[in-house]
């Protein structure tokens, strides 16, 4: 066992408090699971959550673009008429689109170490000066993050072996031990190593995203974890300097950061299924019949639908249809494949 493995196995020596977060968070992951089959509005509320999170997580990158102006940056971005005039809109069009990414493409990005260079290449693409950051961790800058000089972080010549270790041991760990333990500890060894000269706290929070995903906590499609961080600000900074204090040494304890971590996951998790709660078909604004189009493709989730399909099922008139079929493409509730008189279309599944 690796000396960075012999050091992570401490912190699961279990409290009851963690013990009882960690049966919370995965009971209400459980119960989104199910709840979410019927969900239809959650390809719509992944434009909300990157609003929001790419919102938060600007304001803590001191940021100045308000949820308005980040919202209006989001439903631009993909159109000829974008224009990113500063370096906030820059930095934000930056985060919400790898974050749309990891949002979209999950199951085909692994914890690798490409992945993590590629995503921070994607995150400051356009708010960095020096290119040559993106995208390699730092070689010659030793970060100090504190008054008198000492600092916790990885020197600078060993910053790719620890994240090399670390990056295995996430790996080895997540078939062994409680997914979201793990994820806090590879969050809190992250921020400790800060592998980046710029952007680590962001990539923190990105990979955040993208390990919760990865081990199905779909929760974080339905709320925003930024928006909790930015929310408990000071705690997340008490729980990480009190977890960094003694980092490395015999009296290294970072169940201050386990507790904060998890903590917060639960509340995300929690206010996650209290959305899909008060959230339903009517409130996204399908109508009766746009609902009796939509039960087509949920119960044919496998198989591509033809205009004439869903006609011939349906008895319903072919303009209603094709208004329909308009309507649930843009709500991302179908697909669409081909053109013309030879497209089909197909549910989305969320997965």
């Amino acid at each position: 066992m690796s000396h960075i493995n012999s050091r992570l196995e401490k912190p699961y020596i279990l409290s009851n408090e963690v013990y009882r977060l960690i049966l919370e968070i995965d009971s209400y992951s459980k119960s989104l699971q199910i709840l979410k089959r019927n969900f239809i509005g959650m390809n719509l509320n992944k434009a909300r959550v990157i609003i929001l999170s790419t919102s938060s997580a600007g304001r803590m990158d001191n940021i100045q673009l308000n949820n308005k102006e980040v919202k209006r940056l989001y439903y631009k971005k993909n159109s000829h008429n974008c224009v990113l005039k500063s370096k906030d809109d820059k930095a934000v069009y930056s985060y919400m689109n790898i974050l749309e990414k990891i949002f979209v493409e999950f199951n085909n990005m692994s914890i690798q170490e490409s992945t993590i260079l590629q995503i921070h290449k994607d995150a400051l693409m356009f708010s960095v000066q020096d290119f040559s950051l993106l995208g390699n961790y730092r070689k010659n800058i030793n970060l100090m993050d504190k008054a008198d000089g000492n600092s916790q972080n990885a020197k600078a010549d060993l910053v790719s072996q620890q994240m090399l270790e670390l990056i295995n041991w996430f790996n080895w760990a997540n078939k062994k031990y409680n997914s979201s333990l793990v994820i806090a500890n590879f969050i809190f060894e992250f921020l400790s190593i800060q592998p980046f000269q710029e952007g680590n706290i962001r990539m923190s929070m990105l990979l955040t995203h993208l390990m919760l995903l990865k081990v199905g906590h779909f929760f974080s499609l339905i709320n925003s974890y930024e928006n909790l961080i930015e929310k408990y600000q000071q705690q997340y900074q008490d729980a990480l300097e009190q977890s960094q204090k003694n980092l490395k040494t015999d009296q290294e304890n970072i169940q201050p950061w386990v507790m904060f971590f998890l903590t917060i996951l639960r509340e995300q998790a929690q206010k996650s299924i209290e959305f899909y709660e008060k959230h339903n078909c009517h409130e996204i604004g399908l109508s009766n019949k746009q609902e009796i189009i939509f039960k087509c493709f949920k119960d044919n989730q496998k198989e591509y639908l033809t205009r004439k399909n869903i006609l011939e099922e349906t008895k319903l008139n072919h303009r209603t249809v094709e208004a329909s079929l308009k309507k649930l493409f843009t709500l991302e509730l179908i697909t669409r494949w081909g053109a013309g008189r030879g497209v089909r279309y197909k549910y989305n599944v969320i997965d």
